[in-house]
């Protein structure tokens, strides 16, 4: 079921002055284009859905004059709305925060690799999607809708505290459970005392979850970032103390526990409010509904990906898993450290602004990204075979050609977020949650496949079905609310054909003087020349273009 209330929000808002008679013929309107919808699988329950999104944005007009509620719709409920200081302070924290976690990730996997091996990676490979399974689930989107709620509202917090307290121990008897059959499927007994260890983490968000809630409804979104930094390094510091000391498998699990006490510590510190001995459910209806199609969407993925894992695991050994399971985090985040900052930065701006200038923003960003990320992955991807043995040692030599297979594929899939933000801001996230579940059991399929093929026969399936899913990611934004897939890949052959040149170059070099990392990285600074120069040779038009479009929005937003 859609949530429509986004979008009713938004139509009564752009009213110059939202009388009766003006917010009834948006309804009207609204009803009128749902009912010539097609493809709905229940227009009784969308019909349901648009009525009750209608009556939320009249319920605030009859407590509210219609000017004042103008800043009351756009803004939320708060109780003290945060400065713009404190804003830029909270963004500028998270990002700063998400580079450094991104850079620690990258310089901890090779050493952690080197001293736990593949064994170690394929075992921890096969718990921790089960675990995050339940992490995700534990929270049920419950934490994200408690920052709305009045903190004076002592029933409601009280509540939740204790449903997130007794569902996550509950779930963590579960996770304890599933150690005792992963371990009898896979042949692994350590997944047993694994993954009860792991289930502490469980508690430990429940714990976390109202705390963290109420500082972000204060606006105050620095202890978050904070304890994010501290609990990354702590974690990091933790783990490659016991891989020096021979833990193995456990260092990858002590990294993680770690960092959900530390959340857990300092946003308790800074926002703890002891719950009262009430509970009443039913106050937590409206908070209990929210995020659904979000939560699908992660738990599809996380459901996919473990059964990915064990089937792989089960045919290729642990091994050939703790191979792939590699290439494919430093796939996800080599990509996901582009993109993500600017994913986020658009589904801000795109709030903000009508469909025709979301469309124009959404092409140009893909376009601007693809132009980093397309020579960064070829370029990588040519270097890996060659790069992963010599940096890692020789027992990741097949982690290489895994790799190569998958990055470029994930780089358009990562891309392609920019149109689950644009389904976002419609409240069409069911369409972005089918994607990403139809495209993971498409993996799982590729992966079964390996009954037939080598494990690099699976990775280039995988990477077939990475990129399927940035065609269908696309493909699901409607017809005038984002860039069309035809106009995107006609913006993008420049870029392609250079990068594909570049590559090639690099990997002649590269093939002339193999086992060297010193010429990788000059094969490597080669092929970026030679991009660059055929870029600005086949598109140096277009590529100019887009600096200057980026730059009008920019100075427009800041003035």
């Amino acid at each position: 079921m859609a949530d429509f209330f986004p979008i009713v929000q938004r139509a009564v808002l752009r009213l110059d002055e939202p009388t009766e008679v003006d917010r009834d013929a948006v309804y009207a309107r609204a009803r009128e284009a749902l009912q010539q919808f097609t493809g709905l699988a229940d227009a009784t329950f969308e019909a349901r859905a648009l009525d009750d999104a209608i009556a939320r944005v009249e319920a605030k007009f009859a407590k509210r004059p219609a000017l004042a509620l103008g800043a009351e719709l756009a803004s939320g409920p708060t109780e003290a709305a945060p400065s713009r200081r404190q804003f830029a302070f909270n963004a500028g924290a998270a990002a700063a925060v998400n580079i450094f976690k991104t850079l620690l990730q990258l310089a901890l996997l090779p050493v952690m690799a080197r001293l736990l091996g593949p064994e170690a990676y394929g075992v921890y490979a096969l718990a921790f999607p089960t675990v995050m399974f339940f992490l995700l689930l534990g929270d049920g989107g419950l934490g994200m809708s408690l920052s709305r709620e009045d903190e004076s509202n002592s029933v409601v917090w009280s509540t939740a505290f204790w449903t997130l307290l007794g569902t996550c121990t509950v779930m963590a008897l579960g996770v304890m459970g599933a150690g005792f059959v992963l371990a009898r499927v896979s042949g692994q007994p350590s997944l047993v005392g694994l993954m009860t260890f792991l289930s502490a983490a469980l508690p430990l968000l429940a714990l976390s979850l109202p705390a963290g809630a109420r500082l972000q409804r204060r606006g105050n979104l620095l202890y978050h970032s904070g304890s994010d930094l501290l609990g990354s390094v702590a974690g990091a510091a933790v783990a490659l103390a016991l891989a020096f000391n021979g833990a193995g498998v456990w260092a990858l699990a002590a990294q993680h526990v770690t960092l959900f006490a530390f959340k857990a510590i300092i946003l308790n510190a800074a926002a703890w409010s002891p719950p009262d001995l009430v509970y009443d459910f039913a106050s937590l209806r409206g908070h209990v509904a929210t995020g659904g199609a979000l939560l699908v969407s992660r738990l599809g993925e996380l459901g996919t990906k473990l059964a990915e894992n064990t089937v792989f695991g089960h045919i290729f050994g642990t091994v050939p898993l703790g191979s792939y399971m590699f290439a494919n985090q430093v796939s996800r985040f080599t990509c996901e450290a582009i993109t993500n900052p600017v994913v986020g930065a658009f589904y801000a701006q795109a709030l903000r602004e009508s469909d025709d200038e979301v469309a124009a923003l959404h092409a140009r960003l893909t376009r601007m990204l693809l132009l980093v990320l397309f020579p960064t992955t070829a370029l990588m991807a040519v270097a890996a075979p060659d790069v992963f043995p010599l940096i890692l040692g020789n027992r990741w030599g097949e982690a290489g050609p895994l790799f190569q297979a998958m990055v470029v594929a994930y780089a358009l899939a990562a891309a392609a977020w920019l149109s689950g933000q644009i389904l976002m801001k419609h409240g069409m996230t069911d369409r972005s949650a089918k994607v990403v579940v139809a495209c993971g059991v498409a993996r799982v399929t590729a992966v079964v496949a390996g009954l037939w093929l080598p494990p690099i026969g699976v990775a280039w399936l995988v990477g077939a079905s990475y990129a399927l899913q940035a065609v269908a990611m696309t493909l699901a934004v409607p017809r005038g609310f984002g860039s069309s897939l035809s106009s995107l890949v006609a913006t993008l052959w420049g870029p392609a054909i250079a990068a594909t040149a570049g590559g090639a170059v690099s990997a002649s070099v590269i093939s002339r003087f193999p086992g060297s990392v010193t010429s990788a990285l000059a094969a490597s600074a080669l092929g970026g020349s030679l991009y660059f120069a055929l870029l600005f040779a086949l598109d140096g038009q277009a590529l100019r273009d887009d600096i200057v479009g980026l730059t009008r929005v920019v100075r427009r937003r800041a003035a």
